[in-house]
């Protein structure tokens, strides 16, 4: 999964400063991108069957570019 977001941050043009990442036991996962622009933060709930992503910048257009760029099918299935 961190190679997928890595390539969609920086093809919408984040500069990417820290990663950090932590796999919960029995399951669920949250990570967290430092961005030179702000931060993203992914978080899996298996339990409930949800993922919840957050995107904060204050550039419009990295921001709409990076959704546009999530909908791709190749990220879904990663």
């Amino acid at each position: 999964m961190k190679k997928s977001f890595d390539h969609v941050l920086t093809e919408s043009g984040f500069t990417i400063l820290n990663f950090m990442e932590h796999f919960f036991q029995p399951q669920g996962y949250t990570a967290i991108w430092l961005l030179g622009e702000s931060h993203f933060a992914l978080h899996t709930f298996p339990e409930e069957n949800k993922t919840y992503i957050e995107l904060s910048s204050c550039n419009e257009q990295m921001y709409d570019l990076f959704i546009k760029l999530i909908k791709l099918p190749v990220l879904k299935e990663s």
